[in-house]
């Protein structure tokens, strides 16, 4: 889709179609019992970058223990060599 508009050349709302594509997604993970978030790192830097999970950090209301708060890998040289993106003299260079 955002291909046809990056062709044409139309305007279209991205932030909007995210959203939308993320209620639609999140409403079919609970209706069929699916366990994954739809833009999970972009809703987490959202939540940070709105200072959302400092608040409720600072609240304790609820703890990253209740919630079963999960984090992915950290994309480091080593991560980078594994996916072949960078060759074995580049990752030397990153380590030094």
């Amino acid at each position: 889709m955002f291909l046809h508009f990056f062709m044409t050349l139309e305007k279209a709302n991205v932030p909007k179609y995210i959203f939308n594509h993320m209620m639609w997604a999140l409403k079919e993970s609970q209706d069929n019992k699916r366990r994954w978030i739809p833009y999970g790192r972009l809703m987490s830097e959202i939540f940070h970058q709105g200072g959302i999970l400092k608040a409720l950090k600072q609240s304790k209301i609820i703890t990253d223990a209740q919630l079963g708060t999960v984090t992915g890998k950290v994309i480091n040289g080593r991560t980078l060599r594994k996916m072949h993106l960078i060759k074995k003299e580049d990752f030397q260079e990153l380590k030094e």
